[in-house]
């Protein structure tokens, strides 16, 4: 209160528990709202990874998009998942967080994972799910398929036209860069000229 009173009095903003919380979930509806139009008809790509914390464990899930200006990376969600690490948990729970922000499995271009067993299996469930809902539409043929064909041809690609993306139905299973390049070093440093090398530092004075 002695810190934060005076601000929150010229700010007309309330300190107590109740009101904090709704002010929360106020602008947290508001910006998932505004989220859901801004990737409205949009191809994207989704990253999750789990974490264990103090014997709590969570699973993280980000979306990435092209909203025709810039590459947007946005955060969606950020869970407990009370200590389940299977594929098919997880993928329960990525379904979970594309039902809240009514985002379609049919839109989804790749995930981006570490190596984890559960991981690769994740994305194959994915898949299954995505295959089962018949979510791809065949695209038309005819003099309909010519016509958008020469349409496209004249106006430019479009990154989240159906027409552009050679949709086969599959979600990608992208591994993280990142994961892979530290797997790499940390084997690299078990070598024993490696391990010999770090030796010799660890008695640098």
């Amino acid at each position: 209160q002695t810190i934060n009173g005076p601000t929150a009095a010229k700010l007309g903003v309330p300190l107590g528990r109740e009101s904090i919380c709704k002010m929360i979930l106020k602008h947290a509806t508001k910006a998932k709202e505004q989220l859901g139009k801004d990737l409205d008809g949009k191809y994207f790509y989704l990253k999750f990874d789990g974490v264990t914390r103090l014997r709590s464990h969570f699973l993280g899930v980000t979306i990435q998009f092209w909203t025709g200006e810039k590459l947007e990376v946005k955060t969606l969600a950020l869970m407990d998942t009370k200590a389940h690490h299977s594929s098919q948990h997880l993928k329960s729970f990525v379904l979970d967080v594309m039902k809240d922000y009514k985002l379609p499995l049919s839109k989804v271009l790749g995930c981006v994972v570490d190596n984890a067993a559960n991981m690769t299996k994740t994305i194959e469930l994915l898949n299954q799910e995505k295959s089962d809902k018949d979510a791809v539409e065949e695209v038309g043929e005819g003099e309909e398929e010519e016509e958008e064909v020469e349409q496209l041809e004249e106006d430019g690609p479009d990154f989240n036209d159906d027409h552009f993306i050679e949709l086969d139905s599959v979600i990608h299973h992208m591994r993280c860069g990142a994961h892979t390049f530290q797997l790499g070093i940390e084997d690299g440093l078990k070598l024993p000229r490696a391990a010999a090398f770090i030796g010799k530092l660890a008695h640098i004075s």
